[in-house]
């Protein structure tokens, strides 16, 4: 790979490449004098241009990272009249809402309410288990910060312009944000167990995840927790008289082993027929293992 790059071409030869690596398990030594330079040079890029990680794409100024954002990436290339006049090559996969019916499913959901993916997911994954009549498991856990992982300043500014862009194309409000990480998650995790008592769980956590995410509530006050409890149909009086219970910590970390038992540790993310499936858009396949 190292001698592609050198040359020029890596683009030509990167199927072989990957058809060398994957299926048989290794590549040849590299004859290039210094290919952990070449490493080096374009962790450095990365670092300037702000990103993260590889398996990307970036084009004047905008990121794609993966095959699920490569249909952004056509887009703008055929704006700019770059093969206009082709079909197009990247299809975006998305939830069809088949007529048939699921034979006594279960899709469990893990959310964060500090993930603005969750938010983009929950509505949604809420519809498509009512329309296939699956049960729908709500399965907390504390946001990646709460939990000590590593969260770089790179990954949070994509994950916010992803998300932005993701929003405009699903139609979904987005934008006024007010970060709940903390005091604001650990209040909304305390009323959960009472939301589900009053059978207004998904109604609760979705208006939490449309107010921190979509218009500009302060989860962590009484003020924009109260209008969150009430506009989910939940009375505030009640409600508030569970703000200072820490059982929603063991729920928490029942559904934190959970989730790392089904081999994820990113949200949101689910569980069918005995198949882990991670990020909102993903739906699609959730909706295969349904169907």
């Amino acid at each position: 790979m190292a001698a592609d790059l050198r040359i020029g071409d890596f683009v030509e030869n990167v199927q072989g490449i990957s058809t060398r690596l994957w299926p048989n398990g290794g590549l040849p030594s590299s004859d290039h004098p210094n290919p952990a330079a070449l490493m080096k040079d374009g962790d450095q890029k990365l670092s300037e241009l702000g990103h993260y990680m590889g398996g990307t794409f970036y084009y004047e100024g905008e990121w794609y990272w993966g095959i699920d954002r490569l249909h952004y990436l056509e887009n703008r290339l055929q704006l700019a009249g770059l093969g206009a006049s082709s079909p197009p090559l990247v299809s975006m996969p998305s939830v069809q809402i088949e007529q048939e019916k699921s034979q006594d499913q279960k899709i469990e959901f893990f959310f964060s309410f500090r993930s603005p993916y969750s938010y983009l997911a929950f509505d949604r994954s809420v519809e498509l288990a009512r329309h296939y009549d699956a049960r729908l498991v709500l399965r907390s856990v504390l946001p990646m910060l709460m939990r000590g992982l590593p969260v770089p300043r790179s990954k949070s500014s994509y994950i916010l312009h992803d998300c932005a862009r993701e929003a405009r194309r699903l139609g979904i409000p987005f934008g006024r944000i007010c970060d709940p990480l903390g005091k604001g998650v650990e209040r909304g995790y305390a009323l959960l167990e009472h939301a589900e008592a009053q059978n207004r769980l998904p109604e609760f956590c979705s208006g939490f995840l449309r107010a921190v995410w979509s218009e500009g509530v302060n989860a962590a006050t009484d003020r924009g927790l109260q209008t969150i409890v009430e506009n989910a149909g939940l009375d505030w009086q009640n409600a508030k008289q569970h703000l200072s219970s820490d059982r929603w910590r063991d729920r928490v970390k029942i559904n934190q082993d959970r989730l790392q038992e089904i081999g994820l540790w990113g949200v949101p993310s689910f569980r069918v027929a005995g198949q882990s499936v991670w990020g909102q858009d993903r739906l699609w396949a959730v909706e295969d293992l349904l169907i």
